[in-house]
C-alpha cells in the first residue's frame, strides 16, 4: 500500500513503511532525549535529505490526521517499549512532536552559509497607490541582512536623511525598520550612508582629514546604538575631485580602518557597497587592504547601461557574446567577479549584487527591437517615478497583463521585453537562478538584491509575494 501526496506541485508516491520508518527515527530520538529538539543532521541521518525529510513530515502529518482507529505499527512499537499513554493520546502527542520536530528543521534550515543581503529605499515609503511600501511589508525572513538606504553626513557626523520618514513621530522608520528582528532573531541590519544627497564624494574631504575621520566614526557609533542597527554600510562608488589620485585610495583604507575601531570591540558590522565599473575600481579600491577591514563587500554588479546610450543595453548580463569588443565584456557580472577577485577580494567576503529592477529604453524604430537596437532616450516612467529604470512590479505586469514580447537573451543568460517602441532589460526567476548558481560554484559569500521595494511584492502578477526574493532566498538561505 502506498500514500500519494502533492510536494511543491508533483505528485509523489510513498509507502507506508517509509512514513513508518521516518516516524520511528524521529518518536525515538525525541523520546530518549527527554522530549530535547530534534536536529536536522539526526533525521539526515535515516532520511536521504532535507528535502525527503520534510516529503516524510507532512505525510506523517497527514496520515496522522486520517488515523482514527487503525494505529500504524510504530506507534504500537514504541508505545510497547516506552509504556506511555493509551493509542489515542500518543496520536496526539506524536502529532505535537513531528510539528516540533518540522519547526524546528525549518529554523535550522535557515542557518546557511550564504548570505542574502536585502537593500531597501526608504523612498518606497513615498510612493503612491500600489506602488506605496510599508514597513510591515518587509519580509524579515527571507534575508540575512538588511540595509536601509540612505543615511546622510553633515559636518562629518552621519545623520538621518528624512527626519519626517526616519525619526520618532508619525512614521519612526528607523524604529520599525528595526524591530523586523522581532520576527526573525537571526536577522541583522545596517544603516547605509553615501547616497544622499551628495553621494559619495562628501567623504573625500572627511577621510582626508584624522580629526574629521575620528568624529564621523564616533558619531557613527553612536547613531546605530541609538537607533538599534547592528552596523554600517558605507556606499563609497564616487571619487569625487580626487580620483585617481593615490591618496584616495589610501583615504579610504584608513577611514575603514577607522571606523573598525571603534565599531569591532562592540560587535558591529562594517560594509561598504561598491562599483562594478572598471576605471572606478581602479581608482577608487586598495581592493586587498580594504577586503582586510570589511566584513563583506556588497558589490553592485547591475546598472551596466544607461538610458541615455544611442543603443539599448543588457542591465546586468552574466556574461558577454564572445563577437563583442573587450571594453563590452567589462559590462558583465562575470568580468566584474572576477576582477575583485583576482584584484585581492576574498571570495568568502564578495557579495554578489542582483537588481530587481531594469534599465528602460525607447527604440528609435520600433521594428528593431534586439540587443543594441538604435534608442533615443529612456522609456516611459512607471511608478518609480524613475528616468530609465523600471520596478519589476510594473516589468511583469507589462508582461502579463499589457502584451509585451519577453526574449531570452543566451548569451547574456538574461531577458529582455518590448512592446511598439518601448523597451526593458531586466531580470526573472530564471536569469536569477543562473547568476544564483554562478555565485554559488564561485563560492562566493551570497547575493544581494537591489531593491526589495520594487518587488511584486504585493503578489500582483504570478500570486506570490515577493515573486523575485522568494526565488533567491529558497536556493541561497533554504536551499
Amino acid at each position: 500500500m502506498s500514500h500519494k501526496i502533492v510536494y511543491n506541485g508533483n505528485i509523489i508516491e510513498l509507502s507506508y513503511s517509509e512514513i513508518e520508518m521516518c516516524l520511528k527515527v524521529i518518536l525515538f530520538l525525541i523520546l530518549t532525549t527527554q522530549l530535547k529538539p530534534l536536529s536536522s543532521s539526526d533525521v539526515s541521518s535515516s532520511c536521504s535529505n532535507k528535502d525527503r525529510t520534510f516529503i516524510l513530515l507532512d505525510t506523517a502529518m497527514s496520515f496522522l490526521s486520517k488515523a482514527k482507529e487503525i494505529v500504524p505499527r510504530c506507534f504500537y512499537d514504541a508505545h510497547q517499549s516506552k509504556k506511555i499513554g493509551t493509542s489515542s493520546s500518543y496520536l496526539d502527542t506524536t502529532k505535537n512532536l513531528i510539528s516540533a520536530a518540522k519547526n524546528v528543521l525549518t529554523s535550522r534550515s535557515r542557518d546557511s552559509k550564504f548570505k542574502v543581503v536585502c537593500y531597501f529605499s526608504s523612498l518606497a515609503f513615498y510612493r503612491t497607490g500600489d506602488a506605496k511600501f510599508n514597513f510591515s511589508a518587509f519580509p524579515p525572513r527571507l534575508c540575512t541582512h538588511a540595509i536601509y538606504v540612505f543615511a546622510k553626513m553633515v559636518n562629518n557626523r552621519i545623520e538621518s536623511c528624512r527626519p519626517d520618514l526616519d525619526l520618532p513621530g508619525d512614521i519612526d522608520g528607523y524604529k520599525k525598520f528595526n524591530d523586523l528582528k522581532r520576527k526573525n532573531s537571526k536577522l541583522r541590519t545596517l544603516i547605509s550612508v553615501g547616497g544622499c544627497p551628495t553621494g559619495s564624494s562628501s567623504f573625500s574631504p572627511m577621510a582626508a582629514d584624522p580629526l574629521a575621520r575620528s568624529v564621523f566614526a564616533e558619531s557613527v557609533l553612536v547613531f546605530i546604538q541609538q537607533h538599534g542597527f547592528d552596523g554600517l554600510d558605507l556606499n563609497w562608488i564616487y571619487s569625487g575631485e580626487d580620483k585617481g589620485k593615490e591618496e584616495y585610495k589610501r583615504n579610504f583604507v584608513i577611514l575603514l580602518q577607522t571606523l573598525k575601531e571603534v565599531l569591532k570591540p562592540k560587535g558591529y558590522l562594517l560594509t561598504s557597497s561598491v562599483s562594478p565599473t572598471k576605471y572606478i575600481i581602479d581608482t577608487t579600491y586598495d581592493i586587498p587592504a580594504i577586503s582586510k577591514e570589511l566584513d563583506f563587500i556588497n558589490l553592485l554588479s547591475f546598472h551596466f547601461r544607461k538610458s541615455w546610450q544611442p543603443m539599448t543595453g543588457l542591465n546586468s548580463p552574466l556574461y558577454a557574446n564572445e563577437e563583442l569588443s573587450e571594453e563590452a565584456k567589462e559590462l558583465t557580472v562575470d568580468f566584474v567577479v572576477d576582477y575583485w577577485l583576482k584584484g585581492g577580494a576574498p571570495k568568502q567576503k564578495l557579495v554578489m549584487g542582483m537588481s530587481l529592477m531594469g534599465r528602460t529604453f525607447t527604440l528609435a524604430n520600433s521594428t528593431e527591437n534586439g540587443v543594441l537596437a538604435p534608442a533615443i532616450g529612456p522609456g516611459n516612467r512607471g511608478r518609480l517615478k524613475a528616468d530609465g529604470l523600471l520596478a519589476f512590479f510594473d516589468i511583469c505586469e507589462n508582461l502579463t497583463k499589457d502584451g509585451w514580447a519577453s526574449v531570452w537573451e543566451p548569451d547574456s543568460q538574461t531577458p529582455y521585453a518590448y512592446k511598439g517602441d518601448q523597451w526593458v532589460s531586466y531580470d526573472d526567476q530564471r536569469s536569477l537562478h543562473a547568476k544564483i548558481n554562478y555565485l554559488v560554484k564561485k563560492g562566493l559569500a551570497g547575493g544581494l538584491v537591489w531593491s526589495i521595494d520594487v518587488d511584486d511584492f504585493k503578489g500582483t502578477c504570478y500570486g506570490k509575494k515577493y515573486y523575485l526574493l522568494r526565488s533567491i532566498s529558497s536556493k541561497l538561505i533554504a536551499g
